[in-house]
């Protein structure tokens, strides 16, 4: 997620006057900077995009068929997925080409799975699942229905308005009970969702089933997130869900300083080298055009190594900062830089927030016109604690909700079956 360590001064404000006196203080979290705090912190960022290459937009990675069974209203894209479809015609297969996530043209690739095989073409999934390896990031399209992507959005900006509302009025105490803190916060927000309304489960149905109701079967996105993790020997249904969150942007909201949300300077216990603590999916609920501040990536910057460079750690001689070099600086100018527009509605890009990374400014003309980037993030199974916050509420990231009985409840709770996770955890702000 764009978010990163920051201070934040939390502030207690008694209510005046009437009931709400009586019903005691609310705390109203908010981050504080004198001028030339804000002063400093600007300056950094300006150094900061000075020296990065100018991003090119990221591309979706294109990919040989993507199912072999069962129905399919996806057109034109890559993402399969749609749970939410009524359509239950012929499968159509789809002639795509192999790229490079960071957009280099490849051989054109027409390799299909057998027909009795549920699920995405393993040749397509492990394409995903290399590029992710390498560059810690892939975009890929359509992975959420038009219908699905408008009824959430539509849901998440009206939370967001009674969510502020609330706090306002101090119907709610502290306002990290709807949002998580997000670095350089005006015009910028991190709303957490809660499970149980009817957009948030269609939405997540869409983007991890296909769109066959009586026999759903894994997406590409379910099952890149499964065998990423299953390449180093985890299992990949048994990840969990880690954050439930809609980063918002509107006009006025500036660029971000460089950071990465999971911070790794030294191998991790028990993991394989290279192996991921968490992977991200953000997928964009409205098309995303270069002024609406879009995320930048790094890519292959999710590494040891380029952490301790980055973080100027002096743990070696590439990241001991001197009066003529700096680790932090060289990196920046010397890495490839993708950005996350344009980016139509319902794509996604899915990475290892290891990746340095920071949102952009956002200069759109229309201040009412909000980019609302829906994300969710999963955590590695062999991994008890990812050794950064999650910004989900709603006990989400301590109910340790594998991803496999994520689905199979969002499935029972549609047909109207018992759902007794999801029935814990379902709340409707």
């Amino acid at each position: 997620t764009e978010t990163s360590d920051t201070v934040v001064v939390t502030s207690v404000a008694d209510d005046n006057g009437g009931d709400k006196a009586d019903k005691g203080t609310r705390r109203r979290r908010f981050m504080y900077m004198t001028e030339e705090q804000d002063r400093i912190l600007k300056e950094k960022g300006d150094l900061e995009e000075s020296l990065m290459q100018t991003p090119t937009p990221i591309k979706a990675l294109k990919l040989p068929t993507i199912r072999s069974g069962g129905s399919s209203s996806a057109k034109g894209g890559f993402g399969g997925g749609f749970g939410g479809s009524s359509n239950s015609g012929k499968s159509k297969k789809k002639k795509n080409t192999k790229q490079k996530a960071s957009g280099s043209d490849s051989a054109t690739s027409q390799s299909t799975s057998p027909k009795n095989e549920q699920g995405p073409n393993k040749a397509a999934v492990q394409a995903v699942v290399k590029a992710i390896q390498e560059d810690g990031i892939v975009r890929l399209d359509n992975v959420m229905s038009p219908q699905a992507a408008d009824a959430l959005r539509e849901y998440l900006i009206d939370l967001r308005a009674r969510s502020t509302a609330a706090i306002e009025e101090g119907l709610i105490q502290d306002s990290q009970e709807r949002f998580a803190d997000v670095l350089l916060n005006q015009n910028r927000c991190d709303l957490k969702i809660p499970l149980g309304p009817a957009p948030v489960n269609q939405a997540l149905l869409d983007v991890l089933t296909t769109n066959d109701k009586d026999n759903p079967y894994p997406s590409l996105v379910r099952s890149v997130i499964e065998s990423v993790f299953e390449a180093y020997q985890g299992q990949g249904k048994y990840a969990s869900l880690w954050e439930l969150n809609c980063f918002m942007s509107n006009s006025g909201a500036r660029r971000q300083l460089v950071h990465a949300d999971n911070v790794c300077l030294e191998p991790v216990v028990g993991l394989e080298d290279g192996e991921p603590i968490i992977l991200t999916c953000f997928i964009a609920l409205q098309d995303t055009d270069p002024t609406m501040g879009p995320t930048v990536w790094m890519p292959g910057t999710h590494t040891i190594d380029a952490h301790n460079r980055f973080f100027e750690t002096g743990r070696d001689k590439s990241s001991t900062k001197t009066d003529g070099y700096s680790p932090k600086n060289e990196i920046l100018k010397s890495s490839k830089a993708v950005s996350g527009a344009p980016l139509p509605k319902g794509s996604c890009v899915i990475f290892d927030p290891r990746v340095l990374h920071c949102a952009g400014a956002n200069v759109c003309s229309d201040p009412t016109k909000t980019r609302a980037l829906f994300y969710m993030s999963f955590k590695n199974p062999r991994v008890d604690h990812p050794g950064c916050p999650s910004t989900s509420g709603y006990g989400i990231a301590t109910a340790e909700l594998t991803l496999e009985q994520l689905v199979k409840e969002l499935i029972h709770e549609r047909n109207g079956e018992p759902a007794r996770h999801l029935a814990l955890l379902a709340s409707s702000p």
